[in-house]
């Protein structure tokens, strides 16, 4: 069900993730970048679900889950080796995905990494910026409300939600003076605020709607409330982010530019 996926790759993606759990390929590892055939971010996005829209230890899959069995090979490792990315989630919001992890503590001795050593650190940075960064546009409205809506029916809070996307553009449009180039939000700017408190009372009405589909006893519609949860959670701590003035951390606008579709016409407020 995920937008914009194109069936034609999605079918042999779908082969091979199961040929990786139960076929002849289930030695490998199984992540992304293991596949050889054609997709795109969508088509991926169709077959898998982020560590966060995970049902954990409810999973029927969970005994032959590749992340589940990349864990466990980690755990009891002498040497790991990740990439910047990993580094860069802890680093940018504080969370113990490697350094100070309990689930990484070995079953050996209890104890976790004990020396971390980064190579090509000057790209470092850089991820931690990107990991650590937050936007705020009627394009993320729309993407939350259709995640949303893929769980529970309710046209009335979808329309909502496309009235907050626009109101959300024509502020943003309004701050950035019409232009397309990169504008500094400053600190008396105070259009931001009113969307953020806009935004987290639509999200928190969609919230609620939410919570008897994350107690499903399918697992499919858990990991789908689970996902329009998520996202809505994102949504309202990138309005809080972008809306509040703190010293030492930029907030801007600018248009992004991605040729003729749909995400090209929002602007994007930044932190």
């Amino acid at each position: 069900e995920e937008r914009g996926a194109d069936a034609d790759n999605v079918r042999p993606l779908v082969a091979g993730a199961l040929g990786q759990h139960f076929g002849p390929e289930t030695g490998d590892v199984g992540d992304r970048f293991s596949y050889e055939g054609k997709m795109t971010g969508r088509d991926w996005n169709a077959v898998s679900i982020s560590s966060a829209d995970c049902i954990g230890k409810e999973c029927p899959l969970r005994d032959v889950c590749k992340v589940v069995q990349a864990r466990e090979h980690a755990r009891n490792a002498d040497i790991v080796i990740t990439n910047h990315s990993i580094l860069a989630v802890q680093a940018a919001n504080n969370i113990p995905v490697l350094i100070g992890s309990k689930s990484m503590e070995r079953e050996s001795d209890d104890e976790g990494f004990k020396h971390l050593i980064v190579d090509e650190a000057h790209t470092l940075p850089g991820q931690v910026r990107s990991q650590g960064s937050n936007e705020l546009s009627g394009g993320k409205v729309i993407s939350a409300a259709r995640a949303v809506s893929r769980v529970i029916d309710d046209a009335a809070w979808v329309k909502r939600g496309e009235q907050l996307a626009e109101l959300v553009e024509q502020q943003i449009s309004q701050l950035s003076g019409g232009k397309d180039e990169r504008k500094l939000v400053q600190e008396d700017d105070p259009m931001l605020e009113p969307l953020a408190k806009a935004t987290k009372a639509w999200a928190k009405e969609g919230t609620t709607a939410l919570k008897v589909a994350t107690t499903s006893p399918s697992p499919n519609v858990r990991i789908r409330a689970n996902r329009a949860s998520n996202a809505l959670t994102m949504l309202v701590a990138a309005a809080e982010t972008v809306a509040e003035y703190k010293a030492g951390v930029a907030r801007w606008i600018e248009r992004p530019q991605f040729g003729a579709t749909k995400r090209a016409q929002w602007h994007v407020a930044h932190a």
